[in-house]
């Protein structure tokens, strides 16, 4: 693995980064071994997520490591980063959602509904460029980790 050990907690939260780690290319035969649903995997990722953010505060807040410390900098900041991804795409679900309910309804009120439609592609196209540069900054960091 690259990285050494250090990168175990931050691959967990990834997509199939589980699977991956046994061996696998997808989550299918992970489940065998623990006998688990998508909802169960599902809810130990979100609690490790959240054990990893309470973590890194805890570090900022108590220690002076963030400041001192490149590489304690660049890993906080990339699981900042992830999960400031995470919400932007769960917003742009909804987004996308809302628009996808207003779209056959348009028949009446079309205006309304036009400017509405509008002002929820306005603000989904500025969440997809403040995505891009989230997802830029990230990528910087993760080259700086790699080295």
């Amino acid at each position: 693995m690259k990285g050494g050990q250090r990168w175990l907690p931050f691959y967990y939260g990834r997509k199939y980064s589980i699977a991956r780690l046994l061996g696998h290319s997808s989550l299918v035969n992970v489940k065998y071994y623990r006998k688990m649903s998508n909802q169960t995997l599902a809810d130990e990722t979100r609690q490790a997520k959240k054990v990893m953010m309470r973590l890194c505060a805890k570090i900022v807040a108590d220690t002076d490591l963030y400041e001192t410390d490149k590489e304690v900098q660049n890993l906080i900041d990339w699981v900042c980063l992830s999960e400031q991804i995470k919400e932007n795409n769960n917003t742009i679900r909804n987004l996308t959602g809302e628009y996808k309910k207003i779209e056959p309804d348009c028949r009446e009120g079309v205006r309304a509904q036009l400017e509405r439609m509008k002002e929820l592609c306005k603000e989904r196209n500025n969440l997809y460029e403040k995505q891009n540069d989230l997802k830029g900054q990230k990528w910087k960091i993760e080259k700086s980790l790699k080295r």
